[in-house]
């Protein structure tokens, strides 16, 4: 299984097996379910923005309900509205692809930069770690920026790394770094370009490469990055103003509060253990670097190493310190976290390696998956048989996937404890292989099962609605509604300012208005009103749903006097 690193820059099909695996491994862990699950979080504002921009063909400033929403750059909401416009469809397996394609070029990219420092096996495993984390599994693929942005935000940086080390001009490393730094400011703000430059000018200065930091080259990444960023701002600008240009970048982090010091100390201490908890199961492995040994094998031996480290050392303080801080703002560098990961399972699968701490942490590792994996099999199994229907409903598979899982985890725990009795080079593979593809088996089979188990029928509610409707219906929302509603009801739902009168509303009597109430809760409306439906649009069932959208009927003057007393009448009686 071990072989030595290659630095030579040719191109065989022997080379190329790391690519081909990602391809076909990362290929099923992404598309298998791609859209079993229904659009969920922010999944359906972004789809709903697209929309709008197709229907209004207005593709410069993203819009809900026909107003500005100025929170993000569009480019995202480009790719989206190009796949709409091309299929007149909205079926989330179609407009997830952007984010699984972006997922799987991002781990094919990762392969390609740390091979020149790491054998076959360690590119191929980078990748493998990258699509394997925990949060990738969970959400690598949903029709959201984070994806894309991931994407654009390791280019800009492998890019102009891997060029670097492989010779490449600095003018070309600059024009490539800046242009994928362009695209993620156009995708999610501020962010992408930050960690560009703050990653780059720090490696030159540690490194002291004067002739790269002052080289002309620079000036055309630069006019690339302009060109490419002011072509979408200053239309925006000349059209929504300064002020909405500038909430498009700071409107989302503007505010953010922790309630006092001792949540803010809490945070300090949650966020590290629940940022590694989204990388199970490899987080624990980045124990190993803890010794001098170690990184001193890393420092002398892999550049590229050396520089996802040094991103990853930046970034982490500024997603932990800063109030209201959350894990997910990390998921840019996770692909260099993959990439010191890799690192570790290259060393541990060459025969001329001596690092004691790195095999302690290793057999570690084996010796908890074993025992996670058999306990977490035996009770799926013993939930699914024994349990009642009452009891713990969301986690009960059928028996015969049950039994399949509890074999699969106990089969694999089995190796794995085998795997911390030898630790030898050539079990490197097999282990992380076992344990990759079973994360995947957990996350894709049983987790995803359980959500949809967990869900919430919305399409089902919304047709409903439909059916307790006029055919030719008018519906008008006070204030914005819930994006989720907004897609599934599919007509356009024209936005009002919440009425203070009884005259403020255009919604003639007898016509039909919606309105957000989170967790049932409104302000009083100035008219008698009855209520049509009451809509859960949260992920999944709760007794008191937090995302409520209510549908009413504005009653006209004489039916309200008729039926003064009705319990099912609310609002002002004349």
């Amino acid at each position: 299984m071990a072989e030595v690193a290659e630095t030579s820059s040719r191109w065989s099909w022997w080379e190329a097996w790391p690519m081909m695996g990602l391809v076909l491994l990362g290929g099923v862990m992404l598309f298998a379910r791609l859209g079993t699950l229904p659009y969920h979080g922010e999944e359906s504002r972004r789809v709903q923005i697209a929309r709008e921009m197709v229907h209004s063909g207005d593709y410069l400033v993203p819009r809900l309900q026909g107003h500005p929403w100025p929170t993000k750059p569009p480019l995202f909401y480009w790719m989206l509205a190009g796949l709409i416009a091309a299929t007149d469809s909205l079926d989330p397996w179609l407009l997830r692809i952007p984010s699984a394609l972006a997922t799987l070029f991002t781990a094919l990219l990762l392969a390609w930069y740390v091979r020149p420092s790491l054998s076959r096996l360690g590119a191929f495993a980078t990748g493998f770690v990258f699509l394997t984390f925990g949060d990738i599994l969970d959400s690598g693929y949903d029709a959201e920026i984070d994806a894309t942005f991931t994407l654009f935000v390791t280019a800009s940086l492998l890019l102009w790394h891997g060029g670097m080390q492989r010779g490449w001009s600095p003018t070309l490393c600059w024009t490539l770094g800046y242009a994928c730094a362009a695209l993620a400011f156009l995708t999610k703000g501020l962010q992408g370009p930050i960690y560009f430059g703050a990653a780059t000018y720090a490696w030159l200065l540690f490194t002291r490469r004067w002739r790269w930091l002052f080289h002309p080259g620079q000036l055309l990444g630069i006019a690339v990055f302009l060109s490419l960023a002011l072509a979408w701002m200053l239309p925006f600008a000349a059209t929504e103003g300064t002020n909405a240009l500038r909430a498009v970048f700071v409107s989302e982090s503007v505010g953010r509060t922790m309630g006092g010091w001792d949540a803010f100390l809490r945070h300090l201490l949650m966020f590290p253990m629940k940022w590694a908890g989204s990388l199970l199961p490899w987080s624990p492995l980045l124990l190993a670097y803890v010794s001098a040994s170690v990184r001193q094998q890393v420092r002398t031996q892999h550049a590229e190493t050396c520089f996802a480290g040094l991103v990853f050392a930046l970034a982490f303080p500024t997603c932990w310190l800063p109030p209201g801080g959350e894990e997910r703002y990390l998921r840019p560098v996770l692909p260099c976290v993959a990439a010191m990961l890799g690192t570790l399972l290259h060393l541990l699968a060459e025969p001329a390696t001596r690092l004691l701490m790195l095999h302690w942490v290793w057999r570690g590792f084996a010796a908890a998956w074993a025992v996670a994996l058999v306990v977490g099999g035996m009770g799926l199994l013993g939930v699914s048989l024994v349990a009642g229907p009452t009891r713990l409903p969301d986690w009960q598979e059928p028996w015969p996937l049950a039994l399949g899982f509890a074999l699969l985890a106990t089969g694999v725990g089995g190796g794995l404890i085998w795997v911390a009795r030898r630790a030898e080079p050539w079990h490197t593979a097999p282990a992380f292989l076992m344990v990759g593809l079973l994360a995947w088996v957990c996350v894709t089979g049983v987790l995803v099962n359980r959500g949809l188990r967990r869900q919430v029928d919305g399409v089902g509610a919304v047709a409903r609605l439909r059916s307790q409707l006029p055919g030719k219906v008018r519906l008008v929302s006070y204030g914005p509604v819930n994006h989720l509603f907004l897609l599934l009801y599919e007509d356009p739902v024209e936005r009002q300012d919440w009425p203070q009168h009884p005259h403020d509303s255009s919604a003639l009597a007898g016509d039909f208005f919606c309105f957000d109430a989170f967790r049932g809760a409104h302000p009083p409306l100035p008219f008698v009103w009855e209520e049509v439906a009451r809509l859960s649009m949260d992920r999944t069932h709760r007794p008191q749903p937090d995302n409520v959208v209510i549908v009413g009927r504005r009653v006209e003057p004489h039916e309200a006097v008729v039926r003064r007393g009705d319990p099912t009448l609310h609002g002002f009686f004349p």
